[in-house]
């Protein structure tokens, strides 16, 4: 229990069942386009308006600085940057299945 593999599988099991990660999971399943992607943009959103604080306070609570990461860092989602034809490109995530 003292060792570092302890520690990290600790968190990672706090950071999955965190209400923000919740929120993002249910806002894959429920607002996602036709081929299962999600716009992280429009899930942000939604986070930014029901979970305010805890997006404000992101990297404080998660330790992500950006939504993108702490999609990642928790392991439950695929993440996708889709180019588009401007040279820019926008953040999809699907839950992993």
């Amino acid at each position: 229990m003292a060792s570092e593999e302890y520690r990290k599988q600790s968190e990672l099991m706090w950071l999955q069942a965190s209400p923000l990660v919740s929120f993002l999971r249910d806002a894959a399943s429920q607002i996602r386009r036709e081929d299962g992607w999600t716009y992280l943009a429009r899930a942000g959103d939604l986070a930014n308006r029901d979970l305010a604080e805890e997006v404000e306070n992101l990297k404080e609570r998660y330790g992500f600085k950006t939504l993108k990461k702490l999609l990642v860092g928790s392991g439950m989602f695929d993440v996708f940057d889709e180019p588009l034809p401007d040279g820019q490109f926008r953040t999809l995530y699907k839950n992993k299945e």
